[in-house]
């Protein structure tokens, strides 16, 4: 099943309808009631990320500088 939404997916999980995995971020936004986190090795799961600008607007200096930055830094900061 595909929910698009964390607070329908945190209802359907106190509804019991099952299990999922949502960011820990999303439990303090909303009820937790019934809810339980379960320890899952391997969990967090790592994740990529994707930076996106409009090809029609022409970056800004500050946004060039933070795009190199990532480029430059960016694993680090894991």
């Amino acid at each position: 099943m595909t929910i698009e939404s964390n607070a329908a997916i945190n209802h359907a999980v106190m509804s019991k309808l099952g299990i999922s995995i949502i960011s820990a971020h999303t439990l303090t936004y909303g009820g937790q009631s019934g809810l339980v986190r379960l320890l899952v090795k391997e969990l967090p799961i790592d994740s990529h990320w994707f930076f996106m600008c409009s090809s029609s607007k022409r970056t800004t200096l500050m946004a060039s500088a933070f795009l190199k930055h990532i480029e430059s830094h960016g694993r680090a900061l894991k």
